[in-house]
């Protein structure tokens, strides 16, 4: 099954914040007000970074079939045995580790024997039962 990342406001806003702020002193550049070498390499540079920022922010999605979740967000891609799950948390944020994910409140997904990533599907219940289907003996803990 495909989920989506839930976008939140606060991630959607950082984003294009940055991606103002890199472009407004480039005005100049843009409009063709000014010109030379060293502007036009900055502003590819920025073009490149916003495009990177927009393909995390649009392009973030999680897959799980019945062996893996596998995710992507932008040029970051991986999968997780999902029979190495074994601890859900729901509705708690990850400030320190791996945040393939555009929103607050998301889940916690622990594996292996230390690993944890964060997700930020579009309905965290729908994938914490397709996830539960596959493997029952995953723990749930809800943080709402």
């Amino acid at each position: 099954m495909r989920y989506k990342s839930r976008r939140d406001l606060f991630v959607t806003s950082v984003i294009y914040g940055a991606i103002a702020v890199m472009f407004a002193p480039l005005y100049p550049v843009i409009t063709g007000q000014a010109a030379g070498t060293g502007a036009i390499i900055i502003l590819l540079f920025f073009v490149a970074v916003s495009t990177l920022l927009l393909w995390i922010l649009y392009g973030t999605k999680y897959t799980i079939d019945n062996e893996y979740i596998t995710y992507s967000s932008g040029p970051i891609k991986g999968k997780i045995e999902i029979s190495k799950i074994h601890t859900v948390i729901s509705g708690k944020n990850l400030y320190i580790g791996f945040r393939p994910a555009t929103a607050h409140k998301g889940i916690i997904v622990k594996y292996a024997k230390y690993d944890e990533i964060y997700f930020s599907p579009d309905s965290n219940d729908t994938f914490i039962e397709e996830l539960l289907r596959i493997n029952p003996e995953i723990k749930v803990k809800k943080n709402n």
